[in-house]
């Protein structure tokens, strides 16, 4: 006799959620502009580790974001932003 088998296990619940990322943007961020991006940026990480389920493709995309913005930095010389 077979033992049946029922849906696959729900993956296990994720430390990043949206309010981590406001929180987060609250702490670093100084100026409104800076704190707005800051919150964009950490929602978008948030809801693609919720679509993703997987906590490095918010570590790459992180990634990504400050070495576009390193470089976009070195090339208008606006040194505020980093």
């Amino acid at each position: 006799m077979k033992a049946a088998r029922g849906p696959a296990p729900a993956p296990a619940p994720v430390a990043v959620s949206p309010a981590a990322g406001v929180a987060l943007c609250r702490m670093r961020a100084d100026a409104d502009a800076a704190r707005l991006a800051a919150t964009i940026a950490g929602l978008a990480y948030a809801l693609l580790d919720m679509r993703t389920g997987k906590l490095w493709a918010c570590v790459t995309a992180h990634a990504v974001t400050n070495g576009a913005l390193g470089i976009w930095v070195a090339l208008t010389r606006q040194w505020q932003f980093w």
